[in-house]
């Protein structure tokens, strides 16, 4: 179970990793158009994130039993737990990603309320948590799009192994586009 966790962690943190290196080589090829600039850039992160999100599935799935073996013979267990976990991590960063701007909202309304002396009625009134959190500067259309990809790939290719799958992949997907259609709708 803690190894699931780290690999979803490390898929999170290789994500970042990754995308600064595809955007560092397709700076490098120099492309004359914006469009395929952004094609040779989608592609690269298409194929890192294929290889981060999916080599350590592959792995327990079809080479692991020969080279090591699994744990009492049965790597479909293992798999199926692995493949919980990564979601789940990724379900908790989703939250996070999007609970944050609330979380901020609140910090900063209790240190607005406790700057004034006790006993004043204070009204609380900046810019509106609908502000921060839906009609803030939106520039990851693509890291979001990728992600409903994962998305669609953990379901298709391991919804065998792992009978949940779908519904999990569902709610994910489910929320970034969500995320992502009110975002665009400001």
């Amino acid at each position: 179970m803690i190894i699931g966790i780290l690999t979803g962690v490390q898929i999170k943190v290789m994500t970042v990793i990754y995308s600064y290196v595809a955007e560092k080589l397709t700076d490098w090829e120099n492309h004359e158009k914006a469009s395929y600039y952004d094609n040779s850039l989608s592609l690269k992160i298409i194929f890192f994130e294929f290889i981060n999100n999916y080599s350590s599935l592959y792995y327990i799935s079809f080479f692991k039993d020969s080279l090591e073996g699994c744990k009492g013979g049965n790597c479909l267990a293992e798999l199926n737990l692995q493949i919980y976990m990564i979601l789940i991590t990724s379900f908790c960063f989703n939250l996070i990603e999007i609970g944050l701007p609330f979380a901020e909202y609140y910090l900063n309304k209790i240190q607005y309320i406790k700057s004034f002396p006790e006993g004043k009625s204070v009204e609380f009134v900046p810019y509106g948590i609908h502000d921060q959190n839906i009609c803030q500067e939106y520039s990851n259309l693509r890291d979001d799009y990728n992600e409903i990809l994962i998305g669609f790939g953990y379901l298709t290719f391991f919804s065998v192994a792992a009978p949940l799958t779908p519904l999990i992949c569902f709610i994910l997907i489910y929320i970034e586009v969500t995320y992502i259609l009110k975002v665009e709708n400001c």
